[in-house]
């Protein structure tokens, strides 16, 4: 059974231009212990899918659909309930720790907080709960400096801190939102281990939502590529790496900097489309460098790949024709990259 099983999830946000359709129709699933990133462009709707799943969009936001979590679904229950399932049974960890935590609380009473708010502990087996939360984070000197302020600690500290706030109910689900992008690389690479070592020991299902593809090759075990409030393509990360089958995947993979390609990256033309209608066809289309005629009329469904049943994307080109165009993209690319090697 799938921790957390979203399926059919819609968004739609009320605005005085009309209404932005920010996430349509999305289903993903995710199994206990496993690890699924969430990768798009911004605005493609990666954090609005997970946000919406629990609550917490503004009033001014249209939900539909469904999040299955513990044979409940999460979209039809009332916020009471809401609130015990977050920080309890669903962890969150969000993109910038100093924003998020309590400037003028010490980060010992946030993280007494965190459980008190569910549940009723005594002083002396609080006091070691919280020690114990920030020791399995490899938080230095807890004991000593549990009454020191955000303020007071370096952007890897503080994001320590958050991820011992959400796991120290030992949720089901961990949700981390971009929680290395406002760190330097050393530190990402700490806390990417950090999170690999929490929640892989506790059987904990973890949605990493990220552009940094580089992160999900490292970390995850499942990757959905999200463009314009829709899954694109979603599989295991090593069939996304090794052989992405939709046009955008490509795009994203060719953007990343390679010795070969001498410092020079291949971006995707164009830009994402506006949110506040429904394209008629493939959102894609016009940024797709293989596009048929029909791409521009006719929606692709998500399907899975013939004898892959865990890939699955949308797109109208036949498996051969998309691998065979992905390695004359891949070829082009390191051409352009061995030409401006000589160049120089």
């Amino acid at each position: 059974m799938p921790t957390i099983d979203i399926r059919d999830l819609t968004v739609r946000f009320e605005t005085e231009g009309g209404a932005v359709h920010a996430v349509r129709g999305v289903s993903l699933a995710v199994e206990p212990g496993r690890v699924l990133g969430i990768v798009g462009e911004s605005g493609s709707g990666k954090s609005a899918t997970c946000r919406a799943a629990l609550g917490l969009l503004p009033t001014s936001a249209t939900v539909s659909g469904s999040a299955w979590f513990e044979g409940r679904d999460l979209l039809s229950l009332p916020e009471r309930e809401l609130q015990h399932v977050r920080g309890r049974r669903i962890g969150w960890v969000f993109q910038d720790p100093m924003s998020s935590l309590n400037p003028v609380r010490s980060i010992g009473d946030q993280l007494r907080e965190a459980v008190t708010v569910h549940e009723q502990v005594g002083r002396g087996d609080l006091r070691q709960r919280v020690l114990k939360a920030l020791s399995d984070v490899g938080f230095p000197a807890a004991e000593r400096r549990l009454g020191a302020f955000p303020h007071e600690l370096s952007g890897g500290l503080r994001q320590r801190v958050m991820i011992a706030m959400a796991m120290i109910n030992q949720p089901a689900l961990l949700i981390a939102d971009e929680p290395t992008s406002a760190l330097d690389v050393t530190t990402q690479s700490q806390i990417l281990e950090l999170l690999a070592r929490v929640t892989r020991g506790s059987g904990t299902a973890v949605i990493l939502i990220t552009h940094d593809l580089g992160v999900v090759s490292r970390f995850c075990d499942d990757v959905a590529v999200m463009y314009a409030g829709r899954i694109v393509e979603e599989g295991p990360t090593v069939q996304i790496f090794g052989r992405p089958a939709h046009p955008y995947a490509w795009g994203l993979m060719g953007s990343l900097p390679s010795l070969a390609m001498a410092g020079r990256l291949r971006p995707i033309p164009g830009s994402p489309p506006r949110l506040d209608h429904e394209p008629e066809g493939c959102a894609f289309a016009p940024r797709c460098e293989v596009a048929l005629e029909m791409c521009a009329t006719v929606a692709p469904r998500l399907e899975p790949e013939i004898d892959q049943a865990a890939h699955r994307f949308a797109c109208h080109l036949g498996v051969p024709t998309r691998h065979a165009q992905a390695n004359v993209l891949a070829r082009a690319v390191e051409e352009a990259g061995a030409a401006a090697g000589r160049s120089v």
